[in-house]
């Protein structure tokens, strides 16, 4: 009884207790194991579990525990990191092709570089985005879930800036971030028959959910919205899943309605004016995000 009391203890004090995924539990079998032998080895060489031994097994303990925190923090950075790179990257070269007249300057010794704020300011939220989503639920998610939730981060980066700038959804980017996905369902179909299954008709959900509400949409508002916004909503659903695809909208298009009354009432924008969708819709997933 009292080595089950001490491995309780080691439990708590390692975070093995704790809210963890499916794909975690055979881990934390093994590490309770470990922590019973090693708490019946020591209480069946003394008797009983000294203030040294339990000192240090507490600092081993504090000592992985701290270790996988700072390991969680360097994965989600480098990833924001990337994620802002291919966002950059992608916008750099989309500029060329879609006129996207953007703002350049000189930065230290480098000439042509963007400094365009709206562009910098999505790569800034991208990047404080991926970071916040990343510590979130970086420890619950399969890998796959992962990258569908980085991708979407960066299409939504991508089309806020083309829908902003010039108000396109450019075809190209939609087919490519079509093609990802596919690829992404079809590897964790692979890697887990049951579960990849599972992800791909969540996904086919969302895609549904969000391409026949813009579609309605489309046909109701008589061309007043895009054609680019629909396939825009059908690609976020299918990364969302029918989790999250309606709050995503709902969010969106309230941050949307709320700007443009605004704006409004300042006399920048009249009822007939048209205000570019992708920024807000790409607000509402990082609401979604945070909430759900």
């Amino acid at each position: 009884m009292d080595s089950l009391i001490v491995c309780a203890a080691i439990g708590g004090m390692t975070g093995n207790v704790r809210r963890i995924s499916k794909s975690h539990t055979e881990e934390c079998q093994v590490q309770a194991f470990l922590s019973l032998i090693v708490c019946a080895d020591y209480v069946g060489m003394t008797g009983r579990l000294n203030k040294n031994a339990y000192s240090t097994i507490d600092l081993s303990a504090r000592s992985s525990a701290q270790m996988g925190i700072d390991m969680k923090i360097i994965s989600t950075v480098l990833g924001a990191v990337i994620i802002f790179l291919l966002y950059y990257g992608a916008v750099g070269s989309l500029d060329g092709k879609l006129s996207l007249q953007l703002t350049k300057g000189k930065v230290f010794f480098a000439d042509n570089i963007i400094t365009d704020k709206f562009v910098l300011g999505v790569g800034v939220l991208t990047f404080a985005a991926w970071f916040c989503l990343g510590i979130k639920e970086g420890s619950y998610l399969s890998i796959f879930q992962i990258v569908m939730n980085m991708t979407i981060v960066l299409a939504m980066s991508i089309f806020s800036v083309t829908d902003a700038k010039v108000k396109r959804i450019p075809n190209p980017m939609v087919l490519a971030f079509l093609g990802i996905w596919s690829v992404i369902v079809f590897a964790a179909v692979i890697a887990d028959f049951e579960g990849g299954l599972a992800l791909t008709g969540q996904s086919m959900i969302g895609g549904a959910v969000g391409g026949l509400i813009f579609l309605l949409c489309y046909f109701i508002s008589r061309g007043q919205l895009g054609a680019g916004d629909v396939k825009l909503a059908f690609v976020m659903g299918l990364y969302l899943t029918g989790q999250r695809i309606v709050g995503a909208i709902a969010y969106g298009v309230l941050v949307c309605c709320v700007y443009s009354l605004w704006q409004m009432a300042r006399k920048k924008l009249t009822i007939k004016d048209g205000v570019p969708l992708a920024p807000f819709l790409y607000l509402g997933t990082l609401i979604t995000f945070a909430i759900l």
